[in-house]
């Protein structure tokens, strides 16, 4: 394959995933945005990483910022800025802690602070794939940057980061943290000498906010108009403000346990409702809040517009719905020291007179006169008696008459009241807003901050765990011949590579609009067509409930294609070989000689793909970033020792090997001789039966990913990777990395007996031995490449796990990138 067909098929590669077919364009426009969405997009200057889109650096290096610059807009705990500073607007972002920016470069690189290395080889440049340097010389690409920390530092100094990816063989790459004044711009730096500096900022770009005039999620809608913006806790006056639905219902005084007045932070549940770091909000705050909403506030006359009322309906869910209005109810607590309005001195006390006795709320005097007034050993603002609470209530009329609106409020409970709690009733609470996340309902963190964690959470009270829908996609013959028939299957599975009986499966054939088969309530269905042409374009697809899950549109070359200088065949091809992982299988001169050898040989590496690696969830979802190649050049394979059936299996490569074959990220033969399959570097040996068909995705393992095996007893295959390796040296190291990897570090254990060819004592791992789980859950580079079943329906699945899983996905990251 030459460079224009790559062109070409990349243009083909590139075409909408297939939607099904309904009598309106409408309906059928609307289902190919829900199939090809897979999270809100990135704006120009952003880019997305893990969910999150991170702001361009060079948006802010170059703009004179310090340290405290920035903090007079941004919140140090990771809450929305507010404002601009030297020109830059901040409104909307979140200055990025620490963990979070190493979070980041973790997963993008594999590298953490303090890492270094030689500049060759190094995976930082997959940093600037995402970032542009701030700073690019003939030698190093360079950007520096500032994060935040949860509170000012009493030093004066904080962490500035920098990370430089060298360009020439005496370079050397780091990420390395630097202390920095907090007033030092990029001007007065001592360290970075007057270089760029620019600031981490983050936020969800799926989520609204929903008082910023600006459409951040991308649907076409702003604010108020977006249907987001009704679910969330509105943002008014630079607060969060919680829906009064979320605590209606409650007993004022099981409140007011929790949640103390006086603008101080509740601490404790009432029922399963979370109050921590909440403040239970007084009557200034929610009158200005509602002002803020409508123009208005309580007491005032709300102008004949039918508009200004159900502007707080917008924001919060109303706490009683009617058959003629919305109303919402919301009880404050309040004390003498919330300040006035600006716009009436004695607004407050008019506001507030409400007789407790002699500590008199309605005269400030008694509460700020130093004496206990009412001789119940209580002074001032230590006495329940100085502080009461206000029940404010909004009505919207469905009618047309806009008088019948309005706002107002009413003294509410004071110390010692009795008070029937009121199911319509609920509670001001506010806080500073927080990063906005949702909660995912299923990744054990409190992702939204409100103190509850995944089902916990009332988020997702309805929620359902998806299944995980994928969909197994494979033709046969591998290479067609023109006018050859081919056979095409689709076959729908879980998460955990169960089959699945899916509402609808698809196969779509050159048309991507229309399927040439379909079939629905159905687990998988198969359609045969005749191979003409130069090629083959198609791809399978399934539906389940609210989830769908696309092949990915792959090529089949038919007949002799254009080898480009390529010494192998093209038979799933997603894309460029920069761009994909790419594996080539080449025949196995004692098997696969001759036209029947030959034909042998295809159908070998059907069932090795469809059976082997496409029984394997994983596979099957990054399907769509692996090409699959059929080499024409032999391999033989031998056994090391022809008297011993478990010596290693001698692999003579082909004697053209490896030109034409350079773009391969892993070549392998299947034979059938009687030895142990092993792998090198680059090229591995899997004997073909079928009850062991899968043990060529353990050899895979070590020949694409470099992934060390992982069982005991006999000397085993070990590498050195300073990225995301599957075996650790000490213990320490492997608890740093589990905990950095979001794995379970009190799962670490020592392989005691096993023995590195490369590596002597790599032996802690942080996955169990999937001999004691219960059941049994076979492991990728567990298991033994000379294992096999009882036979091929009990063969159990090599399962990709823990330790393996992110050098994976760091691969196919990387290759997506263009660096495969």
């Amino acid at each position: 394959m030459n460079d224009l067909q790559e062109d070409k098929a990349t243009k083909r590669r590139s075409s909408t995933s297939p939607g099904r077919t309904f009598s309106a364009a409408l309906g059928a426009l609307v289902l190919l945005l829900m199939l090809t969405a897979q999270a809100a997009p990135a704006k120009a200057g952003e880019t997305l990483i893990d969910g999150l889109a991170w702001r361009a650096l060079t948006d802010t290096a170059g703009a004179g910022l310090s340290w405290s610059d920035v903090a007079t807009v941004c919140p140090l705990n990771e809450t929305p800025c507010k404002g601009s500073v030297n020109g830059i607007d901040f409104t909307g972002w979140t200055w990025a802690s620490k963990s979070r920016v190493e979070a980041m470069l973790y997963q993008l690189t594999g590298w953490s602070i303090g890492d270094s290395g030689p500049y060759y080889g190094s995976t930082l440049d997959l940093f600037f794939d995402q970032f542009a340097p701030v700073k690019e010389t003939d030698g190093v690409k360079l950007s520096h940057a500032i994060y935040a920390l949860p509170e000012i530092p009493g030093d004066a100094m904080v962490g500035a980061i920098w990370i430089i990816d060298a360009k020439v063989p005496a370079g050397t790459d780091a990420i390395d943290e630097q202390p920095i004044d907090v007033t030092a711009t990029e001007a007065g730096g001592t360290f970075f000498g007057g270089q760029p500096i620019g600031v981490f900022l983050v936020r969800d770009p799926a989520l609204e906010i929903c008082n910023n005039g600006i459409d951040d999620n991308g649907d076409g809608l702003a604010d108020i108009d977006d249907e987001a913006c009704t679910a969330l806790n509105p943002v008014i006056n630079g607060r969060e403000w919680r829906q009064l639905t979320v605590t209606q219902g409650m007993a004022f005084w099981d409140v007011a346990a929790v949640c103390p007045a006086g603008g101080l932070p509740c601490s404790g549940s009432v029922g399963n409702v979370n109050f921590d770091g909440w403040i239970w909000a007084n009557s200034v705050e929610v009158y200005y809040m509602f002002q803020a909403l409508t123009g208005y506030g309580a007491f005032e006359s709300i102008p004949a517009d039918p508009t200004v009322v159900p502007k707080v309906f917008d924001k919060f869910s109303p706490t009683a719905s009617l058959a003629t209005a919305d109303i919402l109810f919301g009880n404050t607590y309040d004390s003498i020291r919330s300040e006035s309005p600006s716009r009436s001195g004695d607004f407050w006390y008019a506001f507030s007179a409400i007789n407790n006795g002699v500590e008199d709320f309605g005269d400030p005097l008694t509460c700020r006169n130093g004496l206990d007034d009412n001789l119940n050993g209580s002074v001032d603002f230590a006495d329940p008696a100085c502080y009461s609470s206000r029940i404010f209530s909004v009505v919207d009329y469905f009618d047309d008459d806009p008088l019948e609106d309005f706002i107002t409020t009413a003294p509410g409970p004071n110390i010692g009241d009795t008070y029937t709690p009121n199911p319509f009733h609920g509670y001001f609470l506010s806080r500073e807003p927080r990063l906005a996340t949702r909660e995912s309902c299923d990744n054990t963190f409190d992702d939204d901050g409100d103190g509850l964690i995944d089902r916990a959470d009332d988020d997702c009270a309805t929620y359902e765990p998806p299944v995980g829908l994928l969909v197994r996609c494979i033709h046969e013959p591998l290479w067609p011949q023109d006018n050859e028939p081919i056979t095409i299957h689709a076959e729908a599975i879980d998460k955990n590579g169960a089959d699945l009986i899916a509402d609808r499966v698809e196969i779509y054939v050159n048309d991507t609009s229309n399927p040439v088969a379909a079939l629905d309530t159905t687990s998988g269905l198969q359609t045969s067509t005749v191979a003409s042409g130069r090629s083959l374009h198609y791809g399978c697809r399934a539906e389940l409930g609210d989830e769908a899950t696309f092949s990915g549109w792959r090529d089949v070359d038919v007949g002799e294609p254009e080898m480009g200088g390529y010494r192998a065949v093209p038979v799933v091809y997603n894309g460029p070989v920069k761009e994909k992982l790419d594996l080539v299988f080449i025949p196995e001169i004692n098997r696969h000689s001759g036209t029947a050898g030959w034909a042998l040989f295809q159908s070998d590496i059907y069932q090795v793909v469809r059976e082997g690696l496409l029984e394997i969830p994983w596979f099957v979802k990054h399907q769509s970033e692996i090409n699959i190649w059929l080499g024409r050049d032999f391999a033989t394979v031998t056994p090391k020792d022809a008297n011993n059936a478990s010596s290693k299996c001698k692999k003579d490569k082909p004697a053209v090997y490896p030109n034409g074959y350079e773009f391969s990220d892993a070549t392998g033969t299947i034979h059938d001789r009687e030895c142990r399959d092993n792998s090198s570097m680059d090229f591995f040996t899997t004997k073909f039966k079928l009850d062991r068909l899968q043990v060529v995705a353990h050899e895979i393992g070590h020949a694409a990913f470099s992934l060390s095996d992982e069982y005991q007893g006999e000397p085993s295959l070990y590498f050195t990777l300073p990225d995301f390796p599957n075996l650790l040296t000490s213990e320490n190291a492997c608890k740093n990395a589990a905990q950095r990897r979001d794995k379970d570090p009190n799962a670490c254990r020592y392989l005691s007996e096993a023995r590195g060819v490369f590596l002597l004592n790599a032996t802690w791992i942080f996955e169990p031995d999937y001999r004691t789980t219960s059941p049994p859950t076979p492991d990728l580079m567990q298991q033994s490449g000379s294992g096999s079943c009882s036979s091929a329906d009990s063969c159990a699945q090599y399962g990709v796990g823990p330790s393996e899983i992110d050098r994976m996905e760091w691969k196919i990251n990387k290759c997506k990138a263009g660096r495969c």
